[in-house]
């Protein structure tokens, strides 16, 4: 009788423990996430760490497909791919709306006239013959 309490009081905490794991590697994403949200902007946010975390899990799942393992431990794959893409989704609006929102400058006469490049003749080289070298002026921004 002591085996079957036992058992019945490590099935809810191991099913408690198994949701941890599931869900405790996607948790720290989801103030992120809503904090690239709130700004409007993903800047700091490494999608290399996406990358890296996604083909970590895949590799994962394939392994579990040669040789099965823990059920937990391959939900929790699954949990990371699906937190990851929604980061990466996220993160690909943001730079998109950041990226159009950019204004683009259009060359005028004064631009022209400023000349981004010109080509100047310098000294003579030790031939005797002249080159032309190019110098870059930096342009005034609108």
């Amino acid at each position: 009788m002591d085996v079957q309490k036992e058992y019945c009081m490590w099935t809810p905490l191991s099913w408690l423990v198994s949701c941890l794991m599931v869900f405790g590697g996607a948790l720290p994403y989801i103030p992120q996430y809503q904090e690239i949200q709130r700004i409007g902007n993903s800047e700091g946010f490494s999608t290399r760490v996406c990358l890296l975390l996604l083909v970590a899990n895949i590799l994962r799942i394939f392994f579990w497909m040669g040789k099965q393992f823990e059920l937990t431990l391959l939900l929790q794959s699954v949990v990371m791919i699906v937190t990851m893409f929604a980061m990466l989704h996220l993160c690909c609006i943001f730079q998109n709306t950041n990226r159009i929102s950019i204004k683009q400058h259009r060359l005028s006469e004064g631009h022209i006239r400023s000349a981004a490049l010109m080509i100047l003749p310098s000294r003579p080289s030790a031939g005797g013959s002249p080159y032309m070298s190019l110098v870059q002026l930096k342009v005034s921004s609108c």
